[in-house]
């Protein structure tokens, strides 16, 4: 990793960051939770893989794919990561048995984790 690739991963996060937050405040004016967020991460999947597959039809450099899926899509939604992940996982080869494990547990170990950090940190801190 070079200092370039560093920030422009960071501001690329720091505009798809914002990018998801004013998303979000915008659509919640129209919908209730949990839709916004559903709504940005289709729309977010949906330009990962727009911009996946231009990037095998014609030479980016590393730099602009880092700060385009790395930080960029990134900051908008982890979901467009996590099946851009999936997408890049079929495209190698792998077992479509270790593509449904992967697809399967990682929403699963991700909320078990998440309700066990809220619910081990209730205990704590009262």
């Amino acid at each position: 990793m070079n200092l370039q690739n560093f920030l422009l991963v960071g501001f690329g996060g720091a505009m798809g960051a914002t990018l998801r937050f004013v998303s979000e405040w915008s659509i919640k004016k129209y919908l209730a939770l949990p839709l916004p967020i559903m709504l940005i991460n289709t729309f977010g999947c949906f330009l990962a893989g727009l911009t996946y597959y231009l990037f095998e039809k014609h030479s980016y450099s590393n730099l602009f794919y880092s700060f385009l899926f790395i930080g960029l899509l990134g900051g908008f939604t982890t979901f467009s990561s996590y099946t851009l992940d999936i997408l890049k996982t079929l495209q190698q080869g792998q077992s479509l048995l270790t593509v449904f494990y992967y697809t399967l547990m990682s929403p699963i170990l991700g909320l078990i984790a998440c309700f066990s950090g809220y619910y081990f940190t209730k205990l704590i801190i009262k």
